[in-house]
């Protein structure tokens, strides 16, 4: 649905399921066979760097399926940055990837909806299998979730995210679909999406937060250090240890400071560094005043960058860009921004979300940078 086809658009799938771990264990290796035998060779020099970054992406994506980082990866099905409560309400919501052009795309919806509702009772059995292994995550982030369900339980009925498609609809749905939507929209979300939402919930209250970990790290549990060698492989594409990775971060942070250290005298401030942090976090005319002066500061920062990034860029997508503030039911708990792919014939934006959540934590310094990692030219 994000690339534009829509041939399964009344299918959720069946994430968290041992079908579908085996599903994508066969792409991946049908993907990688089918690559090979390409002739490398053959490519243009551009082709085979492609060739090379799509292989490398397969193989390592095998390796994560070995049995020992898959025990892991399965005992913790979601998290509050990562899971399903995190993106779909948002997908679904009339605002996000899901169209709302036909009667047809509503009831797809409906059909994707319930699909989503199910998917809660495998990550609850994920998490129970997870937890009889001592294998689970730390409580900061089990609050973190618990709250992200009470957030969308409070919604309501009519409040809700998953209702939210049928308070407005597109020219040419007659009034009589309207009110059948509306009515399947009602019950859906009352009787499906809420008990799903309060099930999931109330196990991570109850059973899971006091099983879950005091520590943070993946190592405070079985088989973590293990898969935190794995991810740093991953993210890194490089053979280095944890120990080398904090080596390397420590040696960052020092030139880091020293360029600070520069800057301190370029704009004239005297005082330590510390003074200088200290000036940053707390002179009011870097803390944005409001939400509105969010999304001021993040507009103007995208006319910038719009009048210049042909300077550095050929080309440049014709997918527009919208800028949106994070919902409100994952705001504590979602990034400073992420973005949202549109897809490649324009029709549907590209989405960079921004958080507006607790302002004074918030710093006009920080949002340029942002907005070129997350929006143009980083991810869009």
């Amino acid at each position: 649905i994000y690339r534009g086809d829509l041939r399964y658009a009344d299918r959720f799938g069946d994430p968290y399921s041992d079908a579908a771990d085996a599903r994508d264990r066969r792409n991946a290796q049908a993907d990688l066979a089918a690559l090979r035998a390409i002739p490398r060779a053959r490519l243009t020099p551009v082709d085979r760097i492609a060739y090379d970054v799509f292989g490398d992406g397969l193989e390592r994506y095998l390796k994560g399926l070995a049995p020992g980082l898959m025990k892991v990866r399965r005992a913790m099905p979601i998290n509050h940055f990562g899971g399903i409560q995190t993106f779909y309400p948002d997908f679904a919501s009339g605002k996000g990837g899901a169209p709302f052009k036909t009667v047809l795309d509503y009831e797809n919806n409906l059909k994707r909806n319930a699909g989503y509702a199910a998917a809660y009772d495998r990550i609850i059995a994920r998490f129970r299998d997870g937890a009889a292994q001592g294998i689970v995550l730390p409580k900061l982030t089990v609050r973190n979730m618990i709250e992200q369900f009470d957030n969308l339980l409070k919604e309501g009925v009519e409040g809700s995210t998953f209702y939210a498609p049928v308070t407005k609809f597109p020219a040419g749905i007659s009034p009589t679909d309207q009110a059948r939507m509306k009515a399947a929209y009602a019950t859906q979300v009352s009787d499906v999406i809420q008990p799903a939402h309060r099930k999931m919930r109330d196990f991570l209250a109850s059973f899971y937060l006091p099983r879950a970990r005091e520590t943070m790290g993946l190592s405070g549990m079985p088989g973590g250090a293990a898969y935190y060698d794995y991810r740093i492989a991953q993210s890194t594409t490089l053979p280095m240890t944890a120990a080398q990775v904090h080596a390397l971060g420590l040696t960052e942070v020092a030139r880091i400071l020293g360029e600070m250290a520069t800057l301190q005298d370029t704009v004239g401030f005297k005082g330590t560094p510390k003074q200088f942090f200290d000036h940053l976090r707390t002179d009011p005319r870097f803390q944005p005043k409001d939400d509105a002066d969010v999304r001021t500061g993040y507009d103007a920062i995208a006319k910038r960058v719009d009048a210049r990034v042909r300077e550095q860029f050929a080309l440049v997508p014709k997918t527009p860009l919208e800028l949106r503030q994070v919902p409100a039911f994952r705001e504590k708990t979602a990034a400073s921004g992420s973005y949202n792919a549109g897809t490649p014939d324009g029709s549907r934006p590209g989405v960079f979300y921004y958080s507006a959540y607790d302002l004074p934590s918030r710093y006009t310094w920080s949002m340029e940078t942002l907005y070129l990692h997350e929006a143009v030219p980083g991810h869009h």
